[in-house]
């Protein structure tokens, strides 16, 4: 007679004895858990039909999964300091044309030559606020660029590297149809929606087999990324010598290419097994 309650949930596929059949179709497997009986249907005779259900926990994984307009924090020159309000002021902004621009496959990086330089230097981890028009080789499109961007490098005095985020499936040639750069040491912006490259990581845990876990409420999930003011505890939206991180902090985060955690969850996945969720975005 079928019992439902013959196999409890965690129950191993080590024998047929163990996974309550009278033989196994395939070799036994001491790491697959019992996760449920589906699909019953009553046949002729008083017999009943299911599918039993065995379930190995799942390696981890970590996909790239497109890429999602985000809210990331902005920052500024003021912040608390141990005397009081401060602020660092360097420097008036200045306009530059842009002259040429480079691309070299594979990579999102191009090289932007500029005229007109002014009197500020321009140092690696600087943001440049770039408005551009330009066309590639073989095409008649015209790409339209106006944002603000990290400056990853600066090959000479008149020349940047910035992450441009367009990507090309060979060699092409960029051509300049008019373009202005400015830049300010007095780095500071306003928060900003940006889109940028998300990734999920998903975790399966197993409670009384997973190392550490007992209990679901064992399960502990990382905390979405905030920008705190050490001054009062709360999260705010604009990073500065006052928040962890502090603007030099995000700024390097930025130029590294970190992820934050914008989202963690915990669903059900099969029987007891728990799948937890991480998804992570390009700081911006």
């Amino acid at each position: 007679d079928y019992d439902p309650d013959l196999l409890d949930l965690n129950d191993t596929m080590d024998s047929s004895f163990a996974a309550g059949v009278i033989a196994l179709p395939f070799p036994a497997d001491a790491n697959a858990y019992f996760v449920g009986d589906t699909g019953h249907a009553a046949l002729d005779g008083g017999l009943i039909r299911f599918r039993r259900t065995f379930a190995n926990i799942p390696k981890p994984t970590r996909m790239p999964t497109g890429s999602e307009n985000y809210s990331f924090p902005g920052f500024t020159e003021y912040g608390w300091g141990w005397a009081g309000w401060t602020a660092t002021f360097e420097n008036t902004s200045s306009d530059r044309e842009i002259s040429a621009m480079t691309y070299t496959w594979p990579s999102t990086v191009v090289t932007i030559s500029t005229s007109g330089w002014g009197q500020n230097s321009i140092i690696i981890n600087d943001t440049v606020f770039i408005n551009l028009s330009y066309t590639v080789s073989g095409s008649e499109d015209i790409y339209r660029v106006s944002s603000s961007f990290s400056v990853l490098d600066t090959p000479s005095a008149s020349t940047i590297k910035i992450d441009l985020g367009q990507s090309f499936e060979s060699q092409q040639s960029l051509t300049v149809i008019e373009g202005m750069l400015r830049s300010s040491r007095l780095d500071t912006r306003a928060a900003t929606s940006r889109n940028s490259p998300t990734f999920t990581e998903n975790v399966y845990i197993l409670p009384g087999v997973t190392p550490g876990v007992s209990a679901p409420d064992d399960i502990s999930l990382p905390p979405v990324f905030s920008i705190m003011d050490i001054t009062t505890g709360a999260a705010v939206n604009v990073a500065s010598w006052a928040t962890r991180p502090t603007k030099d902090d995000y700024k390097a985060m930025i130029a590294n290419r970190e992820l934050i955690v914008i989202g963690a969850s915990i669903e059900k996945w099969m029987g007891n097994i728990i799948k937890k969720t991480i998804k992570t975005i390009r700081a911006v």
